[in-house]
């Protein structure tokens, strides 16, 4: 790896080394990236401390798979079919493999069946990398749809939100259906009180309870279906389960209105069906995973009653490490417990090492990208979704900042995630570090319509709690008013 190569790209809080690790080896080991890119994936660092992670590739080798992959777009050799066929094979195995398997743990075919699901997972992380290299990092089918419009003289005014409906998914996803389920209920049971009682209910937040697991948890509580069914009551449920089971024909009617309106030629509407593609498939690997590492902590807390072994233990051992386990009942509780607080990893062409935390700062001054922070007190990003709105900032790095944010704040984030959603939804306006039209943060600015300005790169940096700022997403700036 040479000096000064590789740039955080993701910066997540809320996980694990082997939530990431299993995700990651699979870009170096699966055949995926190189059959469906035209490239390879060369190198990375992952530094892990406590439950925040940082991921960074080789800048150089970033920039070329994108730049290919988006030529495969726009040329029309990206196999996007065959990308979503994989997806939803890798996708339905891990779901019926993980479905039982936290009860075989005692059988004697466990161990083949577990590395079977840890193999299908691998899959399936590789396909859904493979989709946003388009977009990752520098916004080139981003920017690429914006200008389609720009020429058909859609108005900055109306830009994003003629964007956002273009590329909005018309196939549903699990969240969806459990919004359906849940208005099945309300309008079963008309009020409140009779539906929280109604065994229905129960049954439901038992089967939906994984939904925003993440990579460690945890669970989603009745409590959260509740407030659900609360936001529901305040209206007609007959008549919101009318318009949610409408919603796919609806969307994609406005769809076809807004390109024959836009006059968009086949071409274009292909680019923007591969966008709404993209998105959907996105948001069902995570759906996916979430019940994947529900799945799989459930056989980890198992093996940790059964050998004596904290949680944590299994979310920072080598697989190799829990695969000993299995086989002969041993495990360093050192080795695995050790790395809880600090981990750095560099993979190069599917060879890893780890290095010492005594040499880290050293290591990470010579080979990470050092981006200089200009202070200023505007900055500015790409949008997500328009609107302008003033408030005050709030800094959300984990779940555990979650509590400070009130209603009509101002949510500023490296990245925001499925656990940070409570938050969001009391937010005014959603401002990241890093981030393009398929990320967390875009998907759920779109379906809440609040504003949202993404890929700042140092919106957390610059802010602090506190300060008022004035979020123009109609021109993709934030700018401090006062602090």
């Amino acid at each position: 790896m040479k000096p000064q190569s590789a740039k955080i790209m993701v910066d997540e809080h809320g996980m694990n080394y082997f939530a990431w690790a299993i995700m990651c080896d699979s870009f170096f080991k699966t055949p995926y990236i190189k059959q469906f890119t035209g490239r390879p994936f060369t190198s990375e660092i992952m530094l892990i401390q406590g439950e925040h992670g940082q991921w960074a590739p080789n800048i150089e080798n970033v920039k070329d798979v994108a730049e290919n992959v988006f030529k495969k777009i726009k040329d029309g050799t990206f196999n996007i079919k065959q990308i979503e066929k994989l997806h939803l094979y890798f996708g339905k195995k891990v779901m019926v493999q993980a479905k039982n398997l936290p009860e075989q743990i005692n059988k004697k075919n466990f161990l083949q069946k577990m590395l079977a699901l840890w193999k299908d997972y691998g899959n399936l992380c590789c396909l859904g990398f493979v989709i946003v290299w388009s977009d990752i990092e520098y916004g080139l089918l981003t920017n690429e749809l914006e200008k389609i419009l720009v020429t058909k003289n859609v108005g900055r005014e109306n830009l994003q939100k003629e964007l956002s409906l273009l590329i909005s998914p018309t196939k549903n996803v699990l969240p969806w259906e459990e919004t359906k389920e849940l208005l099945e209920i309300a309008a079963q049971f008309k009020t409140l009180k009779k539906a929280v009682k109604s065994s229905e209910f129960n049954k439901h937040c038992e089967k939906y309870k994984w939904l925003q697991y993440g990579y460690q948890g945890p669970e989603l509580m009745p409590e959260y279906f509740k407030t659900e069914l609360k936001k529901i009551f305040k209206a007609n449920p007959k008549k919101q389960l009318k318009n949610h089971l409408a919603y796919f024909a609806e969307l994609k009617k406005l769809q076809k209105s807004l390109e024959k309106k836009l006059k968009l030629s086949k071409e274009e509407i292909r680019l923007f069906e591969v966008a709404r593609m993209i998105m959907y498939l996105k948001a069902y690997r995570v759906d996916v995973r979430h019940f994947f590492h529900w799945q799989t902590d459930k056989i980890f807390k198992k093996l940790g009653l059964k050998y004596n072994l904290p949680l944590n233990w299994f979310h920072y051992s080598e697989r190799t490490d829990i695969l000993k386990l299995i086989k002969t009942g041993k495990a360093d509780m050192q080795k695995g417990l050790s790395r809880t607080k600090f981990m750095l990893r560099i993979s190069e062409n599917g060879k890893m090492k780890f290095i010492s935390k005594t040499k880290a700062d050293a290591f990470l001054k010579k080979y990470l990208f050092q981006e200089k922070i200009v202070m200023s007190s505007e900055i500015s990003g790409a949008t997500a979704f328009p609107g302008i709105v003033k408030g005050k900032v709030k800094i959300v790095l984990s779940k555990n900042n979650i509590a400070k944010v009130s209603k009509g704040d101002i949510l500023v984030a490296s990245a925001t995630t499925p656990e940070l959603l409570p938050a969001m939804y009391k937010a005014a306006a959603f401002v990241t570090d890093a981030g393009g039209i398929t990320s967390h943060a875009a998907i759920v600015a779109r379906e809440m319509k609040k504003p949202c300005i993404i890929g700042t790169r140092i919106a957390t940096k610059i802010f602090k709690d506190g300060d008022i700022v004035e979020v123009d997403a109609n021109k993709g700036i934030v700018k401090k008013i006062w602090e």
